[in-house]
Parts: C-alpha cells; structure tokens; sequence
C-alpha cells in the first residue's frame, strides 16, 4: 500500500540545523568529534534501550521523547556517516520494509509498525557496526556505510511517521520541546 510522506524536507532541514547547532557547535552530543564508530555504538545502546523499555503505544511518552528522540538519531546517523543530506531521509513510505526492499507483514497498529520500525533500523546499524569491527568484512562494511546508515536513518524517519499518522502531533513542535528539556537537563543555553 503506497503512503505519502509525512516528514517534510522543509521539517528535516530545520530540525536538522538545531541539532547542529546543540550537538556541534554548543558540544550537546559529547562525543561528536569522534567520528562515525564510537557516536553510532553510543546512540546504538540508545536505540536498544528504548525498544526494549519504552512503551510506543503510549502517547505521551511517544510525543515527549520517542518520536523526537528517533528522529535526533536519524539525523545524527545522517551526519556521521557523511554525505546524507535531510533530503535523503525523505521518501514516501510504504509499509515500513518496503525501505530495504522486502516484503512486510502487516504488524497492524501504527504504534506496532513503529517499533518494528524502530527495530529494524537498531538491527541494520548493530549490522553495520558488528562487520566494520571485524577484519574480514571491515573494507566492505565500511564501503556501504553511507547506504546502512541512510536506511537505518529512513527507518527512523519512517517510524515517526507511523506515530505521526496514529497520534496526529507536530513534530517539529515535539522535537523543539525535546531539545529544550535535554537543554535544561544538561544546562545548554538556548542561542
């Protein structure tokens, strides 16, 4: 079933420059000079974390941080790898595996498809770590970095939209607030 795209590239590119500006210019994300390996492993133990611990069918907690959480991680991953613009991340999507080019069953509910969703971009950055860590893939893997990381950035992007589509919010609105409370938390001031 074909849908159209929820996240607009005008909401990617604005989200975008105020993660910039908080992970980069202001040091939000502490290990951002790193380079690619070490922020992806860190916002991979993030991934796990939320898909094991947080609820997606609950609407406030899906608001107030696993939407725009998802959507930082996306745009994170984006950046990390090189070369990914927000444009990139915006595709029509149809049901979510039809990003990787598989066949999806149907998991029903929105709030499902969006941890399915969320899973199968925590799996193909968790595939993409694991074979650069060992020398016998390490060439290859590293070679279609830039391919995994933009579909396991779509499938985030993907799995905002079927919360989108089930729970009907602004995101751009939720991700601003999202910024703000990690703001306050970590004492970032607002620019």
């Amino acid at each position: 079933m074909a849908r159209q795209t929820i996240v607009s590239e005008s909401t990617l590119n604005a989200c975008y420059g105020e993660l910039f500006m908080y992970d980069v210019v202001q040091a939000g994300w502490e290990q951002e000079q790193n380079g690619f390996t070490p922020n992806a492993e860190h916002l991979l133990t993030h991934l796990v974390k939320d898909g094991f611990r947080k609820d997606f069918s609950d609407q406030e907690l899906v608001l107030s941080s696993i939407a725009p959480d998802n959507l930082m991680y996306a745009l994170r991953i984006a950046r990390w790898a090189g070369s990914i613009s927000p444009k990139k991340l915006v595709t029509p999507v149809y049901d979510f595996m039809s990003i990787d080019g598989n066949t999806s069953p149907n998991y029903g509910t929105d709030a499902n498809r969006a941890l399915a969703s969320h899973r199968a971009a925590t799996d193909t950055l968790a595939d993409l770590i694991h074979d650069e860590s060992h020398a016998s893939t390490t060439e290859v893997a590293k070679s279609e970095r830039i391919n995994k990381a933009l579909r396991c950035s779509r499938f985030l992007v993907a799995s905002c939209e079927f919360h989108l589509e089930d729970f009907e919010f602004d995101l751009r609105e939720s991700f601003e607030n999202r910024l703000s409370h990690l703001r306050e938390r970590f004492g970032i001031p607002t620019l």
